[in-house]
């Protein structure tokens, strides 16, 4: 009896060991994503990545404007 009862803890320990892990997983892919999107807003967004993707359809223009988007980024 003791021994199963031994078995079922580490069951138990190993269950709630994972859970634990996954949760801090999920926080940090939130973190992660959060702090993508506020460098994203520092940028200037994603309006200029848009912008210059409909402008390089258009012809030359958006290649220009597409590198002064990547140099004002850096």
């Amino acid at each position: 009896m003791h021994q199963i009862q031994k078995v079922k803890k580490k069951k138990m320990k190993k269950e709630e060991d994972e859970k634990e892990e996954e949760e801090e997983e999920e926080e940090e892919e939130e973190e992660e994503e959060e702090e993508e999107e506020e460098e994203g807003e520092e940028e200037g967004g994603g309006e200029e990545e848009e912008e210059g993707e409909e402008e390089e359809e258009g012809g030359e223009g958006g290649e220009e404007e597409e590198e002064a988007a990547a140099a004002t980024a850096c």
